[in-house]
């Protein structure tokens, strides 16, 4: 302030104050344009209000110098959708205030845990916090946006910022998954003594076979009833949405839901039926199972035995899950098995707790690997390390961008994987 004031004071120029971050810091020197004729003080909405793409902002000033400004300013320096938003978000003070709180107790949770990590971050004044990463800056920010994560590498932009980063805030949610995403890449795995696997989207890929079953059996019932339209609204992306929910693990009771509230009251053991016969086949896994593509190599569970005990809890009928993991040349390896038919369904934590006292290891030194939030909540509810993997998606590719790894953090999850390969990687870390 006293420097501020000097300048005005002192110099007769025109002085020019940028308070585009006024609202985060919590004060502004727009009250000393009554007795400063040469101050401006200009505002973006750009920030607080959100509007970046529309640029547009504010000069305050003395009215002579507002009017003089006026007479050399472009007719149209600011376009009719601009005007149009931020004569409406002036009109909500209360939305800028809440917005401008989740701002700030974001970012003092996020920077407070940041500095528990031993990492040093700059003054937290703005919608954004630097961040020293030092020499690993720029594979971490590569490394996060690989992951969707997209913070900034300021190495490079000035003589005091190398080796910083630059993140934005934004929600508390969006802030734990960055959080959680450094904290994967910073620090060292814990030692685990056991790895309890999912099958489906883990071990396994599904989407032509257990999610094609849904689809298919869903619409057979649907065209049986005549409902055409609803029918065509069955797709793999519907599908999706029902998952996102949670508590419809089991792909039956998924099938059945989507029946139900498209408009077709089926019996469950009918849908179970169609299912099975689209799934299982019609002679024993002749049919969608046989195709399944394993997407974890057996040398690699194999060198995994080395360092930890393994078993698996799945969904899956106990029948097929063992043909699989036969199939597959892997049950061997992954020690005991809990299926469908031996404990509650998850997100219920029964599988897991009792995968782990056959094995004799505590939760707190065991992780469940899996792809949905229902898995996610399993896990944490058993009180082991919740680790997501990303199921390929329809490329081939794991997908960070679908909004899955956001669920899966939201679901509690400790940490998000591209696959189980590197999850796997990621947990031997330490041995």
């Amino acid at each position: 302030l006293d420097r501020i004031v000097a300048l005005c004071d002192e110099y007769g120029v025109p002085v020019v104050e940028d308070e585009t971050y006024a609202e985060f810091v919590g004060s502004s020197h727009a009250d000393l344009l009554d007795d400063h004729a040469n101050l401006f003080v200009i505002r973006s909405f750009s920030k607080v209000h959100g509007l970046a793409g529309l640029r547009a902002g504010a000069v305050l000033s003395q009215a002579q110098n507002i009017e003089a400004l006026r007479r050399v300013l472009n007719p149209f320096n600011v376009n009719r959708a601009a005007v149009a938003a931020s004569l409406a978000v002036m009109q909500r003070p209360d939305h800028c205030t809440r917005h401008v709180q989740t701002i700030t107790e974001a970012r003092t949770q996020f920077v407070a845990e940041l500095n528990a990590l031993g990492l040093a971050t700059g003054p937290a004044t703005a919608n954004f916090v630097v961040v020293e990463l030092g020499a690993r800056c720029a594979e971490l920010t590569a490394k996060l946006a690989a992951e969707g994560v997209l913070i900034r590498n300021r190495t490079g932009t000035h003589p005091r910022l190398h080796g910083w980063c630059r993140v934005a805030i934004g929600t508390p949610a969006q802030m734990w998954r960055a959080l959680q995403a450094l904290k994967k890449h910073l620090l060292p795995a814990p030692a685990l003594q056991a790895l309890v696997w999912d099958v489906d989207g883990v071990l396994v890929d599904v989407q032509r076979s257990y999610r094609t079953a849904i689809v298919d059996t869903a619409q057979f019932f649907l065209r049986q009833a005549g409902l055409h339209e609803a029918a065509n609204q069955v797709t793999p992306g519907l599908v999706e949405a029902y998952k996102r929910r949670g508590g419809l693990n089991n792909d039956w009771d998924c099938t059945l839901a989507i029946c139900h509230e498209l408009g077709v009251p089926v019996a469950h053991s009918a849908v179970v039926a169609d299912f099975q016969a689209r799934y299982w086949g019609s002679n024993g896994h002749d049919g969608l199972i046989a195709g399944e593509p394993f997407l974890m190599p057996a040398a690699l569970l194999q060198a995994a035995r080395e360092h930890v005990q393994m078993g698996v809890v799945t969904g899956r009928p106990r029948q097929e899950a063992l043909w699989t993991l036969e199939r597959a040349g892997v049950l061997s390896l992954l020690g005991p098995l809990v299926a469908m038919e031996d404990a509650p369904g998850k997100p219920a934590p029964d599988g897991i707790l009792r995968v782990l006292a056959k094995l004799q290891v505590a939760p707190a030194q065991a992780a469940y690997l899996g792809d949905s939030v229902d898995d996610m909540r399993a896990a944490k509810a058993a009180g082991c390390l919740a680790l997501g993997v990303l199921p390929p998606g329809p490329d081939g590719a794991p997908d960070w961008l679908s909004g899955l790894a956001q669920r899966l953090y939201d679901a509690g999850a400790d940490a998000v994987f591209a696959d189980a390969k590197e999850a796997l990687a990621w947990a031997k870390a330490t041995k």
